[in-house]
């Protein structure tokens, strides 16, 4: 990493993923709703089971929730795609803000290639170590490459300290939040 801050560029991998997040959470929502609710469209209705109910579990697992009896049947796939879904309406938003907050600013230092590994390898690490802790809980949720991030956002200001400003409080009392929140909001 020759220089430790780089000229602003869109941010595009981060973009791009919460877009396929916002998009898969759209699309299990409504077939959540599609299987709950009588025949027909009501915008109302809609609104109240988006923004209130959990998307089916059924559903959920269909789409590649991280179920360690499947993972442990071969199901290897399990270990990456529980990162774009998402179980309610307050889980999908508290990560893709986190994203936006810590992402956005990691890939332009990072640049795009070691971004992703830090989140790809990052999510692996958290749902094989998911798997093992837990292996009766089926889990959703890019906490684990959020908290990857998070670890590499760390690294930087104590490796290169005298290029970023003093992390106060308020920072770190975020890490803490984020980390403590999305451990809750993905186990269903």
């Amino acid at each position: 990493m020759n220089a430790v801050v780089r000229r602003f560029k869109w941010p595009y991998l981060t973009s791009g993923f919460m877009i396929i997040c916002a998009v898969l959470f759209a699309r299990t929502m409504t077939w959540t709703w599609l299987q709950s609710h009588r025949p027909g469209f009501d915008v109302g209705l809609y609104w109240y089971v988006f923004t209130n109910q959990p998307v089916s579990d059924d559903i959920l697992i269909y789409w590649g929730a991280l179920v360690p009896s499947l993972v442990w049947k071969g199901e290897l796939w399990r270990l990456i795609t529980p990162m774009f879904l998402h179980l309610h309406a307050f889980h999908i938003a508290a990560n893709l803000a986190s994203l936006y907050l810590i992402g956005r600013q990691l890939e332009a230092i990072y640049g795009k290639w070691r971004y992703i590994a830090i989140m790809v390898v990052g999510n692996c690490f958290g749902t094989v170590s998911s798997v093992v802790l837990w292996p009766d809980q089926n889990s959703v949720g890019a906490s684990a490459a959020i908290s990857a991030l998070i670890g590499a956002l760390i690294y930087l200001r104590f490796r290169y300290a005298e290029h970023y400003p003093k992390m106060r409080l308020p920072f770190w009392l975020m890490v803490v939040l984020v980390i403590g929140g999305q451990t809750v909001l993905d186990i269903f």
